[in-house]
């Protein structure tokens, strides 16, 4: 197999251990003349950080031998081509070819996709910006503009907890000035004493076992804030950790634009 018949866009139609069929996110893979790479739609990548490419070597196989493509980061693929049908046997231990297709290892079988759609699946993601801002009165916090939102460490109640703003790219700085008036109210709350007041019936009746029913007091004392999200609607959602009383799972605490309690429950 020579290198320019790998080179192209490649349809994935399956991917298996040899016996079963393995589910992936993945739908192409695009060969370019020195890199190439897996296309996984959904994920995004980031600046600054590794993208989806990577470099390759492809040794070329002949009427007795497959070709071999070893990828930079330390993957090995015994290759062959069968009309428009491209095949890539994975080596069963990291760093070394498969001795042959019928030897341990996943194999991807690919169809060669259709110049309409090659054109817009070959091209490389763009790579999303995360900027981040020293704001003042808030800390240093990151925008992230693929999920329009804000994202860092702050000062609450005396203790560090992550704070979430969710906000749109063309005024992202819009609603900083809010956000700080916001939790100023917030200070007031309890949230600790506010998950106590709702969940506490919940785990002794559900979650505590034979074991001696908890007061208020001890149920607060055992979650701890952890963070606090800011929708674009103006509610707010309070997440606590809640100390292993229900098993590791997540306490919510749901506000509305006035800081009134909507609903409280444990996630998961």
């Amino acid at each position: 197999m020579k290198k320019e018949e790998l080179i192209g866009v490649w349809k994935l139609n399956e991917c298996s251990d040899g016996q079963n069929k393995m589910f992936t996110t993945q739908t192409h893979l695009v060969v370019k003349d020195d890199i190439l790479w897996k296309v996984h739609p959904e994920t995004v990548y980031y600046e600054n950080k590794p993208g989806p490419d990577v470099k390759y070597d492809f040794e070329e196989g002949n009427l007795n031998s497959h070709g071999k493509l070893s990828l930079e980061n330390g993957y090995k693929y015994l290759v062959k081509k069968i009309g428009d049908t491209l095949y890539l046997k994975l080596g069963n231990i990291y760093g070394h070819f498969p001795k042959d297709f019928e030897d341990k290892g996943n194999i991807e079988k690919y169809q060669l996709e259709i110049e309409e759609v090659a054109k817009v699946i070959g091209i490389l993601p763009k790579k999303v910006k995360e900027q981040e801002f020293k704001i003042s009165g808030l800390g240093t916090l990151k925008f992230d503009s693929n999920l329009d939102w804000w994202t860092g460490n702050a000062k609450f109640q005396d203790n560090e907890i992550t704070l979430n703003i969710y906000a749109y790219e063309e005024n992202k700085l819009k609603p900083m000035d809010d956000i700080k008036g916001r939790l100023k109210g917030l200070e007031k709350l309890s949230f600790e004493q506010i998950a106590a007041n709702n969940l506490l019936s919940l785990f002794n009746g559900s979650w505590n076992g034979n074991n001696p029913d908890i007061t208020q007091g001890e149920f607060a004392s055992r979650v701890k804030l952890e963070a606090i999200t800011f929708e674009t609607g103006g509610e707010v959602s309070i997440w606590l950790e809640d100390g292993g009383i229900f098993g590791g799972h997540s306490i919510t605490i749901s506000l509305d634009g006035e800081n009134n309690v909507i609903d409280v429950e444990m996630m998961g």
